[in-house]
């Protein structure tokens, strides 16, 4: 397994194409948590608006949930996982920026959100720092911001950074939802398709 997955296997080319296999719900948890930056004890923190869209099924035999395919269910149960995360990290900016957290996050219920700062008041150290730079920009963001909260995020949701394409596709993204809906909105529709790239559902065989 372990070489399998390890990219370090010096072979001729293989003799069918690399497969997909999806994550369990372990994994995707803790992608999940890596989205939101969480670290250490804060990894425990409940998420009340993410749901696991993989299960195993309940039919007799063998189960593996690696071997299923992605159909309507999952996607619908992903997109609402991907608005809630996006939804807690541009709310949490929106709070570090001065907004009122009663007012950015209505629900009682569901009030936690990853903080932006950490540290005491001497030393402080922004979390995220990249989409920070976005928002609180007084106008439409040069492509060098844009880009820097691109590449964040894709380390910290896929764990690599973006391919030229990728980062081309997400930079042009950003500035047409700008435009609509000004920098939160850039941020957040970013945040939602990082989200919804197939590697954060899927390893890939290398």
């Amino acid at each position: 397994h372990a070489r399998l997955f390890a990219g370090t296997a010096a072979t001729a080319a293989p003799a069918t194409p690399a497969r997909r296999w999806l994550v369990s719900p372990a994994i995707y948890r803790n992608r999940v948590l890596d989205a939101l930056g969480l670290a250490g004890k804060d990894r425990g923190t409940p998420l009340p608006g993410v749901v696991n869209p993989f299960t195993l099924p309940e039919r007799s035999g063998v189960r593996d949930y690696d071997t299923a395919v992605l159909d309507g269910s999952h996607f619908v149960a992903m997109q609402a996982n991907a608005d809630w995360v996006a939804g807690k990290i541009v709310g949490s900016l929106r709070v570090q920026l001065g907004e009122d957290a009663a007012v950015v996050f209505p629900n009682p219920k569901d009030r936690w959100y990853p903080k932006a700062e950490v540290g005491d008041r001497k030393k402080p150290v922004k979390t995220m720092a990249p989409f920070e730079a976005v928002m609180a920009s007084p106008g439409p963001p040069p492509d060098d911001v844009l880009a820097a909260a691109v590449r964040f995020h894709f380390g910290r949701a896929l764990g690599r950074g973006p391919t030229p394409a990728e980062a081309a596709d997400y930079l042009k993204l950003m500035r047409t939802a700008i435009a609509v809906g000004g920098n939160a909105e850039g941020v957040r529709r970013m945040l939602v398709a990082v989200l919804l790239e197939s590697d954060f559902v899927y390893r890939v065989e290398t």
